[in-house]
């Protein structure tokens, strides 16, 4: 668009880790908790579809206002939240263990960064520049169909590798505080 490149430059979104962070030490429970957030670019019917069937994991989908309450079957295994505030959703993902991200684009994402400062393993859309913040150290990276993310739930089942992907979500999401993002964009005013 008539920019030179030396003027384009690309930033991270960037997580608040004084508000956002592990603040749970212990394992995941027979059945791990897998919280959906978020609303922008995501593909709610592929959500109902693995939500309604996968088996041996409790879901919490936080909904916001949207209408989606005919989306999922009546299960203990299910609950639905309208909007929460900032303090409610952070205690609903200390009770997590995985954040199940089905999107058709991202370029940058709020949700992810937050998951990942509380270390919660991902399982995510391969789509966009989700890839500038997550490896397959922390994520599971699926094609948006239904096989895809049953198979990534069903590898997060096993304790150790859950365990293995929640610490080094949490480990990543350090590179990702604001201390960081400010030095960046310092660097990037003195250019």
């Amino acid at each position: 668009m008539g920019v030179p490149k030396s003027k384009v430059f690309t930033i991270k979104h960037y997580v608040d880790s004084s508000y956002y962070y592990q603040i749970k030490t212990s394992e995941p429970t027979l059945k791990p908790t897998v919280i959906v957030m978020g609303a922008m670019k995501r593909n709610f019917r592929l959500l109902a579809d693995i939500v309604n069937n996968v088996e041996g994991v409790r879901f919490i989908i936080c909904k916001g206002k949207l209408p989606l309450d005919g989306y999922f079957k009546r299960s203990d295994d299910i609950q639905l939240f309208g909007f929460v505030s900032e303090d409610e959703l952070r205690n609903l993902m200390c009770k997590s263990d995985i954040s199940l991200n089905i999107m058709d684009d991202t370029v940058g994402s709020n949700v992810i960064t937050t998951s990942m400062a509380m270390g919660l393993a991902i399982i995510v859309s391969d789509v966009g520049s989700i890839r500038d913040y997550c490896d397959n150290s922390n994520a599971i990276f699926c094609k948006n169909d239904i096989n895809s993310f049953k198979t990534a739930i069903e590898v997060l089942m096993q304790k150790k590798t859950l365990q293995s992907m929640k610490v080094a979500s949490l480990l990543k999401s350090k590179q990702l505080s604001f201390e960081q993002f400010n030095d960046v964009v310092k660097k990037m005013m003195d250019c």
